[in-house]
């Protein structure tokens, strides 16, 4: 199973503990599969892994916001 894996980041520095993580595919781009995968949280080094069916681009959620997009699998880092 494909797993992508999201840095979060503070903008001024530092690693974001407990931010709640997911990916959203997109219809247009999966029509029989799309949707948010189950969430996950970032440990002290502000890492979440979130493993998913789905490969190509999704948009990375965090704590509920839009974040950034990637073509997953994938390594991202975003920054809040």
């Amino acid at each position: 199973m494909p797993e992508t894996i999201v840095v979060v980041q503070r903008s001024g520095g530092g690693y974001v503990k407990g931010a709640k993580v997911s990916l959203g595919f997109s219809i247009s781009d999966h029509p029989l599969s799309a949707g948010l995968t189950k969430s996950s949280y970032t440990d002290h080094r502000g890492e979440a892994t979130i493993h998913h069916s789905n490969t190509g681009r999704a948009t990375v959620y965090v704590n509920g916001r839009e974040a950034v997009e990637v073509y997953a699998p994938d390594k991202v880092f975003v920054y809040i």
